[in-house]
């Protein structure tokens, strides 16, 4: 050690020794006792070669032989609760299909940013079953969710990865601010693959073993154990091995190519994985048996390749799905629509032409002698997202709050204050402000701030959050050909969707002036859980309905596509007519 390191390092220490003897210290759960014990005893060691950091690599297991793999339904067990299984082997059950033994239901797989759903469907095209799938009360989520599941990923010091409600739990529980859970994930998606393959920071693994890459297809097997399990126990389908369906945000073409083929090859591999750690999830899985256990799936990718429907190419856009089910459940729907569906990472915004006819509508029975159908089309440019959603109001809520504490430019405190209030989950504390109309939060600091939605609303960010989506909504719909403007029907009509969607902001767009060319249009907003809806589905659905209108849509065999978009307005043509090949629901 040099001279300057060493008064560097005495300096420090000496700060870190006053802050412990203080009444209120504010770094002990930065760094402990012992490790400023650990830290004083370089300064007393001689100088020595550097030596790397990170842990000392872990001595290569003996070779064991591995036995047979149980069946799907009856999962391996370890003897004791977070003991690792060296043993434990690929479950390639799933290897024995080359096709779905339930061919008429699809299953989609809406990997959230914050939480994720999954859906499934028949592909009757008049009148289709209907199955939500309650993976959230599976999970035990922490927020007492029926039908969605926590995206997180956290790894205990001991190298066990947990998933869903139990990754939130153990997190929080933690105690030491500077480790972290792995949430957000889908937005890892927007990273290259050489990114993607860099190994976590130890403050989210501290054993160095899993990428993020690695983080990402481990979740996707937890949700499709979930998932699948429901399947399997469900009447009517009683089949693990269905095909299924992915959604992605409305990205450009190129970054939506690439996070879909990583999410189609995820997906397959997720069903071994599923299968192979079935009923130990809660318990924890050793990084090192993930590790392996995904490079041994790897192997059988395309023999898998059936499972995970190619259609449409880059996975299927989140506003479309989302729009999908809401034509197919709004029997009154005949206009010009926008939906906007507000999530976690992103807000993702769709509009597209709806038609109903009845037998009274002449010129419009279609080939098949349907007596009454829907018929939708996406206008161009059809879609678009844009990163202004629930994250970023979270962002600007801990803004707020640390504004309010008066924190100085104590650049340390600040960080600490911030990543507590992201570890203690702020998005249920914006939750509360906006159901409540107040909040009182004791900060880490120990300050009390006050803050009220009013207050919050109205700030120079959040009207900045609210600008940016409404100039984006303008921008789409500028784009849309002036011949719009005379398409018939009641106006334009919103759809709000998503987790965000009962924002005030967000609610309050139908109440603004949209123009289609040069005309506005009378604007309306949808009703927010369809009257199908409410006769299919129990009260529990109804809640959560707006956040599972796109795995729901998703699983539906009539999707809205891109590829069906229309530029101009067809006049009077007879539908049936149209060259386009718009979706019909009878």
């Amino acid at each position: 050690m040099t001279a300057d390191q060493k008064l560097l390092l005495e300096n420090l220490l000496d700060r870190l020794d006053a802050d412990a003897e203080s009444q209120h210290p504010l770094f002990r759960g930065i760094v402990s006792d012992k490790e400023r014990e650990a830290l004083r005893s370089l300064l007393t060691e001689p100088a020595a070669v550097p030596r790397p950091l990170g842990p000392s690599p872990k001595p290569l297991p003996e070779p064991v032989d591995e036995p047979t793999p149980e069946p799907a339904d009856q999962p391996i067990e370890t003897g004791e609760e977070g003991e690792p299984d060296s043993s434990i082997k690929l479950n390639t059950k799933a290897l024995d299909y080359q096709a779905s033994p339930a061919p008429e239901w699809t299953l989609c797989l809406d990997f959230g940013t914050a939480k994720s759903k999954a859906f499934a469907a028949t592909d009757d095209e008049e009148d289709p079953d209907l199955l939500p799938l309650p993976i959230g009360k599976a999970d035990g989520d922490i927020d007492g969710s029926v039908h969605e599941v926590s995206s997180s990923v956290w790894i205990d010091d001991d190298g066990l990865l947990f998933m869903g409600s139990e990754a939130v739990n153990r997190g929080f529980d933690y105690g030491n601010p500077t480790r972290q859970r792995l949430d957000s994930l889908k937005l890892h998606l927007e990273l290259d693959y050489t990114q993607l393959e860099r190994v976590l920071p130890q403050k989210i693994d501290p054993t160095s073993t899993l990428t993020y890459l690695d983080a990402i297809f481990a979740h996707l097997a937890y949700l499709t154990d979930l998932a699948t399990t429901e399947l399997e126990s469900a009447q009517g389908v009683k089949a693990r091995y269905v095909r299924r369906r992915f959604t992605l945000p409305w990205w450009e073409k190129e970054r939506r190519i690439r996070a879909g083929k990583l999410l189609a090859t995820g997906l397959a591999r997720a069903q071994l994985l599923a299968d192979t750690f079935h009923g130990r999830w809660h318990r924890g899985i050793p990084v090192d048996e993930i590790k392996r256990i995904l490079r041994d799936a790897a192997e059988h990718d395309e023999q898998l390749r059936w499972m995970v429907l190619s259609e449409p190419d880059g996975g299927v856009l989140e506003a479309l799905a989302a729009a999908s089910a809401r034509v197919w459940s709004d029997s009154s729907a005949r206009d010009i629509m926008v939906v906007v569906d507000v999530g976690a990472g992103t807000t993702d915004i769709s509009v597209f032409w709806v038609v109903q006819r009845t037998p009274n509508d002449d010129q419009a029975q279609p080939a098949g002698g349907l007596n009454s159908f829907h018929r939708a089309w996406p206008i161009e440019p059809c879609g678009t997202a844009i990163m202004e959603a629930g994250n970023a109001l979270d962002r600007l809520l801990v803004a707020e709050l640390i504004k309010r504490a008066n924190l100085g430019d104590n650049w340390v405190l600040r960080q600490h204050v911030t990543n507590n209030l992201f570890r203690e989950r702020v998005s249920r504390l914006k939750e509360i402000l906006f159901e409540t109309g107040e909040i009182t939060k004791v900060l880490a600091s120990n300050h009390t701030v006050k803050l009220t939605r009013a207050e919050f609303i109205n700030s120079e960010n959040v009207k900045k959050f609210e600008q940016r989506i409404v100039d984006e909504i303008d921008k789409l719909l500028g784009g849309v050909h002036e011949s719009w403007e005379r398409a018939p029907g009641r106006g334009l009509t919103f759809v709000l969707t998503g987790g965000g969607c009962y924002l005030p902001m967000i609610q309050n767009l139908a109440n603004k002036r949209w123009k289609i060319g040069n005309r506005e249009k009378m604007c309306r907003l949808a009703i927010a859980v369809p009257t199908t809806v409410k006769e299919r589905f129990g009260p529990d659905f109804h809640r959560e309905y707006p956040r599972l209108t796109v795995a729901m849509g998703g699983a539906l065999r009539m999707l809205l596509d891109e590829r069906d978009s229309m530029v101009e307005w067809p006049g009077d043509a007879p539908v049936h007519r149209l060259e386009s090949t718009g979706k019909i629901w009878s």
